[in-house]
């Protein structure tokens, strides 16, 4: 299948030059540091195609995340999103449900206290999405992640790590979102569940 020339020259997310430092303190009185955690980095993506950063611990991969959908300002350089700047959340001109992330940890990523299937809907709340609309969107990408429906009624805490990262890349679908980011999804899984969760997103793709 060929593809037209817009889709080959516009790139759907892209990186020029961007970088992204921290400050930090040590201690009440200590100077105020500087930490880089991105610098110069471009790239760009284009609608259909994967990404994979490879790094290791601390090296900027989860704050390059959080800069491709929005949660994060860039210090420097520009981000691109379909060609114009892409908005940083709270600002104007952002559009939630476009860009999701599926971060590393879905205990820590899915509240405690709320039912599973009000988690997954959270998004659609930003969004304006009915009550009635919203809970049959859950039991669709509950079936999507090959998860019982029923089982938005339970807590996280019900469920094994696998079962709640599927709960996770479910809440980031749920939107029908262009672009998703996924910060290390299968690293603290054990290995069939790892491999569980890739098949998903191949299959999903």
């Amino acid at each position: 299948m060929q593809q037209d020339s817009e889709s080959l020259s516009s790139p759907l997310l892209e990186f020029v030059n961007v970088a992204r430092e921290f400050r930090v303190k040590r201690g009440f009185f200590a100077d105020e540091l500087r930490l880089q955690a991105v610098r110069d980095v471009s790239f760009s993506l284009h609608k259909g195609e994967s990404i994979g950063l490879v790094g290791e611990s601390g090296c900027g991969k989860s704050t390059l995340g959080r800069l491709a959908v929005g949660l994060l300002p860039a210090s420097s350089g520009h981000i691109m999103w379909q060609g114009a700047p892409l908005s940083v959340a709270g600002q104007a001109g952002y559009v939630p449900g476009q860009l999701q992330m599926v971060f590393q940890d879905p205990f820590s990523s899915l509240n405690p206290r709320w039912r599973v299937g009000k988690a997954i809907a959270e998004p659609l709340r930003a969004q304006g999405v009915s009550a009635g609309e919203s809970a049959a969107r859950v039991a669709s990408m509950l079936e999507l992640v090959v998860l019982d429906p029923e089982l938005g009624e339970r807590y996280p805490h019900e469920f094994s790590g696998g079962q709640r990262q599927r709960m996770a890349v479910a809440r980031a679908l749920i939107t029908h979102p262009q672009l998703v980011v996924c910060d290390e999804p299968v690293s603290a899984l054990d290995a069939p569940v790892h491999a569980q969760i890739l098949n998903l997103f191949t299959a999903l793709q």
